[in-house]
């Protein structure tokens, strides 16, 4: 397999920009073929792959809720399949400061924003051989790392 020969690991950043060999009706059904062979690729190699993907507009509008509203799996960008295909799919998402003071999530915010972090938190929505759940991260941009403050 690939991973003898040096490959372990496949990252596609992001979907949305890769194109289809063959000709599809929409581009729904290219962004689901395209899904589906990347799943397979990676399957073949036996390496895993990280698949990046956009959110639709409505993730955007938060239904209606902040405009800083998590989003759903459900509103990936272009097609069901991605979430489907996945085996694991994890949501960043960078949340608004909170308003009450004396939340734990308030907490969190302004402990990371005190250590030049920014809070983020990584939603387990799916994951087919595990648990799901909530991780709060501290985002240090300069570097470009993620730090795990705290698992819900």
């Amino acid at each position: 397999k690939a991973s003898k020969q040096g490959l372990s690991l496949i990252v596609v950043d992001y979907i949305q920009l890769m194109r289809a060999d063959e000709k599809c009706g929409n581009r729904t059904e290219e962004v689901t073929q395209i899904s589906r062979e990347l799943k397979l690729m990676a399957m073949d190699l036996g390496v895993p792959l990280l698949c990046m993907t956009q959110f639709n507009r409505e993730s955007e509008k938060g239904f209606g809720k902040s405009a800083k509203s998590e989003p759903d799996m459900s509103q990936a960008r272009d097609s069901g399949a991605i979430e489907q295909d996945a085996n694991v799919f994890l949501i960043l998402h960078e949340p608004e400061e909170p308003q009450d003071a004396n939340s734990d999530r308030w907490q969190l915010y302004h402990n990371c924003k005190a250590n030049g972090l920014t809070w983020q938190t990584c939603r387990i929505r799916k994951n087919r051989n595990g648990a799901t759940g909530l991780v709060h991260l501290g985002f240090d941009k300069p570097h470009m790392r993620y730090t795990c403050i705290k698992k819900d």
